[in-house]
């Protein structure tokens, strides 16, 4: 809503997804563009605002898909908890996350398959502490392999 996608951006990014067959890897905050319809509807989702910046808890991770195949449930020591709401029926939760201070359950991680490409979404990743986390490295990488 800070005005840095372009219609034109928008639509360069449906199309090169769903014609073209690309794949998507939605990071944290990409979720927040409500005004982007064509975009969210790509993503297969409705974005939910985050809360205060917490500990946050990853836990029911999808065990039949094979980006969280394997996963056990882990912590991050701080982060913002983002959630998604999945708009599209062929959408497929990947795994959920609870805040440690406003207790809230979101499910933070997707994937959905658009016309020829692949959309993959992880919305942790505000702060550092993720990318110092090597479950959540490991876990960027498979989704990241798998929407190419």
């Amino acid at each position: 809503m800070d005005g840095y996608m372009t219609d034109e951006l928008e639509n360069a990014i449906v199309d090169n997804v769903v014609n073209r067959g690309m794949g998507f890897m939605a990071l944290h905050c990409t979720i927040w563009t409500p005004d982007k319809t064509k975009f969210t509807a790509m993503m297969g989702i409705k974005g939910r605002m985050h809360g205060p910046i917490q500990k946050v808890h990853l836990h029911n991770f999808n065990q039949d898909h094979p980006v969280t195949r394997g996963f056990k449930d882990f912590d991050l020591g701080l982060d913002e908890n983002f959630g998604v709401e999945l708009t599209d029926p062929k959408a497929i939760a990947l795994y959920e996350t609870t805040g440690e201070t406003d207790k809230r359950h979101d499910i933070a991680g997707w994937s959905v398959e658009k016309g020829k490409g692949r959309v993959v979404g992880l919305a942790i990743g505000h702060t550092h502490d993720p990318w110092l986390n090597a479950s959540c490295r490991e876990l960027h990488w498979r989704a990241a392999h798998w929407a190419a």
